[in-house]
């Protein structure tokens, strides 16, 4: 009896013994289970995260997480519209920069012997350009030749005793480019005179020149019709533009024009031709210096280009 609860005894703690050592395995195998695939808790101090949307058309949706509990959403556009970085700005007009015009002054003044002061003030254009040789130099001295004419007037206003000056005088050169591009160059020159009578005078000369053939431009070489042709529309198209306002001109009858029209006396703008008359030439001196511009609209067919 003694004997069988001895072995009893020695089975129990055997059992207890592999139990133990059970337990102790189960446990050193949750844990190295554990270890193998544990995930990575979230990190508060970790970038923010950024989690797209899928794609149900052209615009995506980006969420974007801050440090706060707020979400907002932005709108995207497509990739290829986001990295398009061409302007929408209409192109600039096209222009010749082989040309340019400069310009130089000169002043003086003198003082007569009745003690009247004559002055001088002379505005020259220059054109300058690399791409038209020795023919630039031939326009420049055509420039220069028409305002050494009028310098000389100047100098015999001051030399001659007879001359015409009530008073302080004034002589001036002025200009106005009305096109210097694709090889045309169109100035007008204005020689102004003040003797100090009740008004000054003005007169114009058109300097239109061709820096390809060297030549200077004449409206022989605009128009591709006979010149009485092109000439009897000029004539007709003034007249339709002077009779709008009668009163500023002598005469808007037919033939008003036929002795005033100076067909070497006009001006290539951007826009059209433009045609001038000198001081009471169709018109008084209130009238000045009559323009009248036609475009290329009207000349469609007479013209060489």
């Amino acid at each position: 009896m003694a004997q069988n609860k001895k072995k009893n005894k020695t089975a129990v703690t055997i059992t207890s013994i592999v139990i133990a050592a059970l337990l102790i395995a189960a446990v050193v195998f949750v844990i190295i289970w554990a270890n193998g695939h544990k995930e990575d808790k979230p990190d508060d101090t970790a970038a923010p995260v950024v989690t797209v949307n899928p794609v149900e058309s052209e615009t995506q949706n980006v969420v974007v997480v801050t440090d706060s509990d707020t979400v907002d959403t932005e709108p995207v556009t497509d990739t290829e519209e986001i990295t398009d970085t061409e302007s929408d700005t209409e192109p600039d007009i096209p222009v010749d920069p082989e040309i340019s015009v400069d310009h130089s002054r000169t002043t003086a003044s003198s003082t007569l012997e009745n003690g009247a002061v004559v002055t001088l003030d002379v505005d020259s254009p220059k054109v300058t350009s690399d791409s038209y040789g020795e023919n630039v130099s031939k326009l420049n001295d055509l420039i220069s030749s028409e305002i050494e004419e009028f310098k000389n007037s100047y100098a015999l206003a001051l030399s001659d005793p007879e001359a015409a000056i009530d008073g302080d005088g004034s002589y001036t050169v002025t200009y106005e480019v009305s096109r210097a591009r694709y090889g045309t160059v169109s100035i007008l020159l204005k020689f102004s005179v003040d003797n100090g009578g009740a008004h000054g005078s003005t007169r114009c000369e058109a300097i239109n020149f061709d820096l390809g053939s060297g030549e200077r431009i004449t409206l022989d070489s605009v128009f591709s019709v006979e010149r009485d042709t092109y000439v009897d529309f000029i004539k007709q198209y003034v007249l339709t533009e002077m009779r709008k306002d009668p009163d500023a001109y002598f005469s808007t009858e037919d033939g008003a024009l036929d002795d005033s029209l100076d067909t070497e006396q006009f001006l290539i703008t951007a826009t059209g031709i433009r045609v001038f008359f000198q001081e009471y030439d169709i018109g008084p001196y209130t009238t000045g210096v009559p323009t009248f511009d036609i475009p290329y609209s009207e000349i469609v067919g007479l013209t060489a280009y």
